[in-house]
């Protein structure tokens, strides 16, 4: 199996070391391709904010860089691991960026069957957020989200290399090998699993709105081609009967509400 871990910290410090250890306990458990991208290896430019890639699609993007260079290697992946030090209770600026490049996969996703988690490290406070953060995101663009780790570090601000105690390393090892241990379990588990009711809400919600949309834009045709308007979600996975029936009550009323909406348009222009 294809692991790819995307490091976002800009130099090599607690954040490489942490990673690296999680690659050696997960090789305990199960046999991978363990791969590193380096995001200030790569040449990556800030965002533009033009929307191209939302209404067009993301290869009328202006910048032409890296970015397919990454999404492939994301694509080919069966685990993505996502590590970051924790930046001004953030992500870094690298990482964000790259989020920012790829914002079309919120409207589009793509990653199923695929499991992703994270990694952050953190001199003292609000790497629990961050972790979060990137869950949620994963799970928007179609990860099996594994909840990821937090890992308080010694403050590598002022020098990288700084030495952990051996208190603080076990602790950290003890942190590493549970998430090893699940993550293992993601990669031999279920790769399809039921939706809760807020992603399947989510899902009939966009499906909704797309599939009853005048405007057939770059996200509706892609609904359209994955067959996802005539689906009960993404992919093929069963239903109960009252997730069915919350489904076709949410169709229903978004079907009424763009209704209005196209009238209201139309009386409007008129």
């Amino acid at each position: 199996m294809k692991i790819l871990a995307i490091m976002g910290s800009p130099r090599d410090g607690q954040t490489k070391k942490a990673v690296e250890i999680f690659e050696k306990l997960l090789k305990e458990y199960i046999e991978v391709d363990f791969t590193y991208l380096y995001l200030k290896n790569m040449k990556l430019e800030i965002c533009k904010g033009c929307a191209l890639c939302l209404s067009k699609g993301e290869e009328y993007c202006p910048l032409k860089d890296d970015k397919d260079i990454i999404l492939k290697k994301m694509d080919e992946a069966d685990g993505v691991i996502f590590a970051t030090p924790n930046y001004s209770l953030q992500v870094s600026g690298l990482m964000k960026n790259l989020f920012d490049r790829l914002a079309f996969i919120f409207h589009r996703p793509r990653f199923f069957h695929k499991i992703s988690t994270s990694i952050v490290t953190q001199g003292i406070y609000g790497g629990g957020d961050i972790s979060k953060y990137l869950s949620t995101l994963s799970k928007f663009w179609g990860f099996v989200s594994i909840p990821g780790v937090t890992l308080t570090t010694p403050w590598g601000a002022y020098n990288p290399n700084t030495e952990w105690t051996k208190e603080g390393e076990e602790k950290i090892h003890i942190k590493l090998d549970k998430l090893a241990k699940k993550f293992h379990k993601g990669l031999i588990g279920n790769k399809s699993p039921k939706p809760k009711l807020n992603q399947l809400i989510i899902f009939r919600l966009v499906r909704s709105a797309q599939k009853y949309s005048i405007n057939h834009d770059r996200d509706h045709v892609y609904f359209r081609d994955n067959g996802w308007f005539q689906s009960d979600y993404y992919y093929n996975v069963r239903l109960g009967f009252v997730q069915k029936t919350i489904g076709k009550l949410i169709d229903k009323i978004q079907q009424k509400n763009l209704g209005k909406s196209i009238i209201k348009e139309e009386n409007s222009e008129a």
